[in-house]
């Protein structure tokens, strides 16, 4: 099998690829993800996906290179990682209430076959209501200025949230483990595979 690599500074997405048991490497790809006029949050986050795997791919062409990006987008607004404190407070503020939809991108590069698939998944999110004082609190304990949409769901994120609707539970936390695990095993990592490295 082809050495497995990572294109992603992401912790949570080191943490939830390091459950399939697979020796694996991380890069940072270091892209400019500003978004084009009129790109839509889906166009987004495929497109900024596939280039972390293109820019590592020219690096590093005998692996199999995972990556991905994610957005939330909520009223017609893309929130992406706050920049500020300030900001994330502005972000929350709008989810209060709201249903979002979060937008992740995953590709995954093939060097046997010198091909990149990029696929998205959508989770729907129904936000409660809360106020500024839970929002000041939880920014506090979290502290998730690097997480698309200020909301950190493996801290304590999910407590602002009623409800969630997706294809792939692992998506809004950065890394659609299902969906990898299904391309992967298109690429030689098949689920009896990832058990066995278990025993």
């Amino acid at each position: 099998m082809h050495p497995l690599l990572l294109a992603s500074s992401s912790t949570e997405r080191y943490r939830l690829l390091s459950k399939l048991g697979i020796p694996f490497e991380t890069v940072h790809p270091n892209i400019d993800e500003t978004p084009f006029s009129m790109e839509t949050p889906s166009e987004l986050v495929q497109r900024l996906a596939a280039s972390k795997a293109d820019v590592i791919r020219t690096r590093r062409p005998e692996c199999v290179i995972i990556s991905g990006d994610q957005v939330i987008s909520v009223q017609n607004k893309i929130l992406s990682k706050p920049l500020t404190h300030d900001e994330a407070v502005d972000q929350l503020r709008l989810c209060s209430g709201a249903t979002v939809t979060s937008y992740s991108g995953l590709s995954i590069y093939a060097p046997e076959t010198k091909t990149t698939q990029t696929e998205l998944i959508t989770t729907t999110i129904v936000y409660r209501e809360f106020d500024d004082q839970t929002i000041q609190a939880y920014l506090d304990v979290d502290k998730p200025y690097e997480c698309a949409g200020s909301i950190r769901l493996e801290g304590m994120g999910f407590v602002l949230i009623e409800q969630l609707t997706s294809g792939d539970p692992y998506a809004i936390h950065g890394l659609p483990l299902l969906t990898v695990v299904r391309i992967l095993s298109t690429l030689g990592f098949t689920p009896a595979e990832l058990l066995q490295i278990r025993l």
